[in-house]
Parts: structure tokens; sequence; C-alpha cells
């Protein structure tokens, strides 16, 4: 549960930042306050938006290569599973199997965070599309 907040946090956090040219983060360590800049120029609502956008799609290809990157492990973690059962080597074989159920339980995580990522993103084109 820790390790999705993190990857969550982590995802979000360029987008977060990026809420408007006009606003910027300032603090030391955790301590965050948007601060206003009154010489940004004002920013399109559209373009925002598309922005906004093509930055969630590239967080979804990210979190795609990293899910390709996970099942490509998963079939060598399957294949030395079953090289272990052939030898007869029972433990080791249990200790990959437990990692393969992690490594299976993360790409559904990962998976997740992307369908909330779509979610974003079809949510911010249709509150664009009701406003303006």
């Amino acid at each position: 549960a820790c390790l999705t907040r993190v990857a969550s946090a982590a995802l979000l956090r360029p987008l977060l930042s990026a809420l408007s040219p006009e606003y910027t983060t300032a603090g030391a360590g955790g301590a965050r306050a948007m601060v206003w800049t009154p010489w940004a120029k004002p920013v399109d609502p559209k373009e925002q938006v598309r922005k906004w956008k093509a930055d969630l799609r590239a967080e979804g290809r990210k979190l795609d290569r990293q899910i390709r990157h996970i099942q490509a492990e998963e079939v060598k973690v399957k294949k030395s599973i079953k090289e272990a059962a052939k030898r007869g080597d029972t433990s080791s074989a249990k200790v990959m199997a437990k990692e393969l159920v992690r490594s299976r339980k993360v790409v559904n995580r990962l998976m997740m965070s992307k369908v909330q990522l779509n979610s974003v993103a079809m949510q911010m084109q249709e509150n664009y599309g009701a406003c303006c």
C-alpha cells in the first residue's frame, strides 16, 4: 500500500507542480506553498488542458514500459521455477513462485495507476468541455 502511495505521488507530482505557470512551488524541505508570480503570461485554458493531457499520456507510456519490463522478468522467473523443479530444488522454486506472485500484484497496481491517469485525463477533458 505504501509503494502505491509513493508511486502515485511520484507520478502526479510533476503534473501538480505544472498546474499553472503563474504559480510556482517554493519552500525548503517538505513545506511547499504556491507563490504567485505576477510577470507570468496568462494561460489559455485549452492549451493548458492539452499540455496536461500530453503529460498524462507520457506518464501512461512510462507505466506501460514498466509493465512490459516486469512481465518479461516474469517469463524468466517462470523458466527458472521449472528448472528448479526439475532439479528437485523445491525451496528455491517456492521463493521464486512468491516473487512471481508479488510481481503480478505490482503489475496489477501499475495497471490501476494507468486507469486512474486515463480517468483524470477524461475528467479534465469533460470539465473543460463543460465550462468553455
